[in-house]
């Protein structure tokens, strides 16, 4: 928890401390819609393709299949992606 509330906290902030002078140094014909695009397109399926395995689970009171004959209740990949890492990749593309 102390790991995500220090990477939330830095998000939070990090805009604030972006300067309208700093953004010159990128290219002017810089991609950058099909670069949003293409960031919260990777986050939708990601969260897609985590949630088709966590979903039936949770509603049949299972453990995930990916999880079978592994000793864990959660899929730590699917935690840290679906906690810091698509909400970041959805967060950039906004």
């Amino acid at each position: 928890m102390a790991l995500s509330l220090s990477l939330w906290s830095l998000v939070t902030v990090f805009p604030r401390t972006i300067r309208d002078d700093q953004r010159i140094r990128f290219a002017p014909n810089l991609p950058g819609r099909s670069i949003a695009g293409y960031l919260l397109a990777v986050a939708a399926l990601f969260c897609l393709a985590w949630l088709k395995d966590i979903i039936p689970a949770t509603v049949g009171y299972t453990t995930p299949a990916s999880l079978d004959g592994m000793k864990v209740p959660t899929n730590p990949i699917e935690v840290l992606d679906l906690s810091v890492l698509l909400p970041l990749a959805a967060l950039s593309g906004i």
